[in-house]
């Protein structure tokens, strides 16, 4: 029973996304390129949605005897060279962690052929992970613990709420007006939806939506499969040992990752009045967007791994999480987006 409603709220989540059309790689290509805002205010008003709803939550660490895990990792050059690496590979991916399962369940092939590189990255990343982990680092900060619930949600909110005019300013200083966010609006609507079943996942799984873990543990099982155990001695493999021992249809992180991509499959069948199918648009066509979608995913599966996370995990995750890293993460997956939007651009000049 607990492993169907864990589907089923993935399952909406899944739709959720796709039939509001919420999403990162999009919504940031156009802050950076257009200096378009409202994709990523529409992140910000989710975000304060959720730390309001959360750090209560936290400062507790439990609900109605629910222990709360929260997402507070370390202060460390992984976390730095994660948010960079990602950034790059979700440009030239053409989508994040979150939109190639989107992409998946409606039916493009470099969705699932992301979600494949992804598992090869982050794979390669769990061998790795020792090493990341003597690297420098700091201890973990959470603002929630040291300034308490209401400290930390007043920082978070005026955080959020600071950006959000910065953004409104560059939007209006290129344009002369803004693109609101009509209350009204499917994905103003959506982002309600959205951040009410993140928040309802946090209580069931007792921890935060991540995503990016279970596709290292399914590409440590498909090599248990074909008989390599050097897997075994890894420190990845110790920390997540509960995860690999279970198989990935009954593991409840992998399990909202395949329940994602099925509300994103009947989504789109639903808007679109046919079945899943087809490529996703893009000026790049044949071997070209096979290799960027090829290398976007292997990076993106690697630096998930040892940068603690996505947009979701990383990001979104870890700042309703009232964890520093978040902040660390993102500014460098901006500046990892920049670049990887300066490849993806030179090789479609190139192609024209």
């Amino acid at each position: 029973m607990d492993l169907l409603l864990l589907g089923l709220l993935s399952l909406a989540l899944g739709a959720s996304f796709v039939a509001s059309g919420f999403g990162f790689s999009g919504a940031w290509r156009q802050l950076l390129e257009q200096g378009k805002t409202h994709g990523t205010r529409l992140q910000l008003i989710l975000l304060a949605l959720l730390v309001t709803m959360l750090y209560p939550l936290i400062d507790e660490h439990s609900l109605l005897h629910q222990p709360i895990q929260p997402f507070v990792r370390p202060l460390s050059l992984s976390v730095v060279f994660g948010g960079l690496v990602f950034g790059i590979g979700m440009q030239l991916a053409g989508s994040c962690t979150s939109g190639s399962l989107g992409n998946a369940g409606r039916g493009h092939w470099n969705g699932w052929l992301a979600l494949l590189m992804m598992i090869v990255g982050a794979t390669l990343a769990a061998y790795h992970f020792d090493w990341w982990q003597a690297q420098a680092s700091w201890l973990p900060f959470s603002w929630v613990e040291h300034l308490g619930w209401q400290g930390g949600l007043l920082t978070a909110l005026l955080l959020l709420v600071s950006a959000y005019g910065i953004l409104v300013y560059v939007e209006h200083r290129r344009y002369g007006q803004i693109t609101p966010v009509k209350l009204n609006s499917v994905a103003f609507l959506g982002v309600l939806l959205i951040a009410l079943l993140l928040m309802l996942l946090t209580l069931w799984q007792g921890h935060p939506w991540g995503v990016t873990v279970p596709f290292a543990t399914i590409g440590i099982q498909a090599m248990d499969m074909l008989g390599w155990q050097g897997w075994t001695f890894w420190g990845f493999s110790a920390e997540y040992a509960h995860m690999i021992e279970m198989p990935f249809w009954q593991e409840p992180m992998t399990l909202t990752l395949m329940g994602f991509i099925v509300g994103a499959a009947i989504a789109h069948s639903v808007l679109t009045k046919r079945a899943c199918t087809g490529l996703i648009k893009s000026p790049l066509t044949g071997r070209r967007n096979l290799l960027l979608t090829i290398v976007g995913g292997l990076m993106m599966g690697y630096a998930g791994i040892i940068g603690f996370g996505c947009n979701i995990g990383a990001f979104v995750s870890g700042l309703s999480s009232a964890s520093l890293h978040s902040l660390i993460w993102l500014i460098f997956a901006l500046w990892g987006n920049w670049l990887g939007l300066k490849v993806r651009n030179k090789i479609i000049k190139s192609v024209a």
